[in-house]
C-alpha cells in the first residue's frame, strides 16, 4: 500500500514528486526507486570535433541532441552554439564549441555519458595533428566559476591548465579523446549562459555524406525572396553590395545552410523559405550567442593590450589615416596610457573610406582584436568603431570685394588686398576660415556583411538586447527530416 505523494527537496536536487511505500525493504531500494523519477541538472559541453579537413562541431552536438530527445530524455532549452575569442590563433574555422542542458534521472546519467563518447568518437577525425576532440559532463547547477570562465574565453587566450583548474573547482568531469586543447572550448560552452545574456538563433541544415566536398546547391533567388520577407527578424543572409549569399559556406564542412534570426519562430520560418537543390540529412535550431559583440565586453587601456586578445578601446585619434599599396588604412589612437596603431584592412571594402574619413582631435571606441605583427609590434584591428566626438574641421575661403563682389589680390604681407575690379581696398586676411561640414556621423560604423566576424552584432541589432529571457523550445529543438525530403 503507498502513501499519498510528498516533495522531496534538498540543497543539491530539485523538488520531485514520489511515491514512497509504507516500508521499504532496504535504504537501497528506496534511493533506486526515487532516482528513477528525481530528475538533476545535467551539463554536457563539447568541442573541436572537427578539422580543416572536414567534420563541425555543431554537427557532433545535432546527433547528440536527436539521440538523446528520441531516447525521450528532456533537453533544458535548445542546443547551445557558443562563439569563442575569434582571434584564438589555433582555431579551426569559427572557434564554435556547443552545450547541451539536459534535466534527466540520475540513473540514466551513464547511458547520456556512454551516448556523447560514442558520437563524439564517430565524428571527430582525429588523425588530423590539431584536433582534440573534448567532453565535459556537470551535474547540477553551472556555478559562477565557469560563467567567469566563459566569459575571459570571449576575450582572451585561457590554458589548457586554467581550464583543468577551473573544472576541477567546479566538479566537472571530462572526456578526452585524444588531446586536451578541446577543453577549453568544452567547458566555456557549459558557463554560458545564454538566458541571462543577449541572444540570438541559429537553424542549420546539414549535407549527406555523399555531397560533403562539393559544391553546395541552395537556390540564391530563395534567399533574396527570404531576406526581402523577413525584414530585422533575421541577418547576415546576404551582402548588399555585392549580392554575395552568406548563409552558405565554403569549406568541405557537412554544414549546407543557416539561418540566423532574433527568435525561434522567425528563424524556423525563414528557414522553409530557403529551397535547397540538394537533399538535407538533418537540421537543427541553435540558441546562440551570435550577432551579440559578446567578445567585445571588455574595455582596454592601450598599455595593457596583448596578442590575440578581443575587447574595446576608447581614445583619440592622433594622426591622419593613410591607405598603403595592398588597401589597408592605419592611424594612430591615444589614450592616457599610450598608443597603438589601428588598421582596417582590404576585405572590409566600404569601411575604409569610413576609416579615411576620421581626423586627429577624433574621439572613437575600437572595437576589434590585438594582432603582433614583426619584432612583437602590436596593431588593434578594427572590426568596427563608434564615434563619440568629432571634432570642428575649418576650410579656407577667400574673401570677395564688399562693394563690387570681385576677386583680391594682396598688396604684400600685413597689408591686405585690393579688389581686381573696381580697386577697393581691405584690411586684414584675404581668406577667411570657415565651418567645414564633417562627411562621418556620431555613432557606430561597420563593415557590410560580408567582412563580419559570427559575434559581431549587425547593424539590425544595434539597439536590440535580449537579456534573462528563458527560452521553451519549439516542439522537436531538433528538426530531424521534416523540412526536407530527398
Amino acid at each position: 500500500m503507498y502513501l499519498p505523494f510528498f516533495k522531496y527537496s534538498n540543497s543539491k536536487h530539485p523538488t520531485a514528486t514520489i511515491k514512497e511505500p509504507e516500508a521499504f525493504q532496504s535504504l537501497e531500494l528506496y534511493e533506486r526507486l526515487r532516482g528513477k523519477h528525481l530528475k538533476v541538472e545535467f551539463h554536457i559541453g563539447i568541442d573541436d570535433t572537427d578539422s580543416p579537413r572536414g567534420g563541425c562541431t555543431t554537427y557532433t552536438m545535432s546527433i547528440l541532441s536527436d539521440r538523446l530527445q528520441h531516447e525521450e530524455l528532456e533537453l533544458d532549452g535548445y542546443p547551445c552554439l557558443v562563439r569563442l575569442n575569434p582571434n584564438v590563433p589555433w582555431k579551426t574555422r569559427g572557434n564554435a564549441a556547443t552545450a547541451l542542458h539536459l534535466k534527466v534521472p540520475k540513473t540514466r546519467i551513464g547511458e547520456v555519458k556512454e551516448a556523447a563518447i560514442e558520437i563524439v568518437e564517430e565524428t571527430s577525425d582525429v588523425s588530423q595533428p590539431n584536433t582534440d576532440p573534448a567532453i565535459v559532463f556537470l551535474e547540477g547547477p553551472v556555478p559562477s566559476i565557469l560563467r567567469h570562465f566563459y566569459s575571459r574565453a570571449l576575450t582572451d587566450i585561457l590554458t589548457v591548465e586554467e581550464a583543468e583548474q577551473s573544472a576541477a573547482e567546479a566538479g566537472v568531469e571530462s572526456c578526452l579523446i585524444k588531446g586536451n586543447r578541446g577543453t577549453v572550448g568544452a567547458l566555456a560552452a557549459v558557463g554560458a549562459d545564454l538566458n541571462r545574456d543577449d541572444h540570438t538563433f541559429e537553424m542549420i541544415a546539414y549535407r549527406r555524406k555523399e555531397n560533403r566536398g562539393t559544391k553546395r546547391k541552395v537556390d540564391p533567388e530563395s534567399v533574396m525572396e527570404m531576406n526581402s520577407k523577413m525584414g530585422d527578424s533575421t541577418f547576415n543572409n546576404l551582402d548588399p553590395d555585392t549580392g554575395r549569399i552568406l548563409v552558405a559556406p565554403h569549406g568541405p564542412d557537412p554544414v549546407l545552410f543557416g539561418v540566423r534570426g532574433e527568435d525561434p519562430w522567425s528563424v524556423a520560418e525563414a528557414f522553409k523559405m530557403i529551397r535547397p537543390n540538394e537533399p538535407v540529412e538533418r537540421a537543427t535550431l541553435f540558441k546562440t550567442n551570435q550577432g551579440t559583440d559578446a567578445h567585445f565586453s571588455r574595455s582596454r587601456w592601450i598599455t595593457e593590450l596583448q596578442a590575440d586578445q578581443s575587447g574595446n578601446i576608447i581614445g583619440e585619434v592622433v594622426t591622419h589615416p593613410v591607405s598603403n599599396l595592398g588597401g589597408h588604412v592605419f592611424f594612430r589612437l591615444l589614450d592616457s596610457s599610450g598608443e597603438v596603431d589601428c588598421a582596417a584592412y582590404e576585405p572590409t571594402g566600404p569601411f575604409r573610406d569610413e576609416v579615411l574619413l576620421l581626423v586627429p582631435g577624433d574621439r572613437i571606441r575600437a572595437f576589434g582584436g590585438v594582432g603582433s605583427g614583426p619584432l612583437g609590434v602590436l596593431t588593434f584591428n578594427l572590426e568596427k568603431f563608434e564615434v563619440v566626438h568629432l571634432v570642428e574641421c575649418t576650410e579656407s575661403k577667400s574673401r570677395s570685394c564688399k562693394k563690387c563682389g570681385g576677386s583680391l589680390e594682396s598688396m604684400g604681407r600685413g597689408q591686405g588686398g585690393r579688389c581686381r575690379r573696381c580697386g577697393n581696398r581691405l584690411s586684414g586676411p584675404l581668406k577667411d576660415l570657415i565651418p567645414k561640414q564633417r562627411q562621418i556621423q556620431p555613432g557606430q560604423h561597420m563593415p557590410p556583411p560580408r567582412a563580419l566576424r559570427h559575434l559581431t552584432k549587425p547593424l539590425s541589432r544595434i539597439e536590440r538586447q535580449k537579456t534573462n529571457v528563458p527560452s521553451r523550445p519549439l516542439r522537436g529543438a531538433s528538426i530531424r527530416n521534416q523540412l526536407f525530403k530527398g
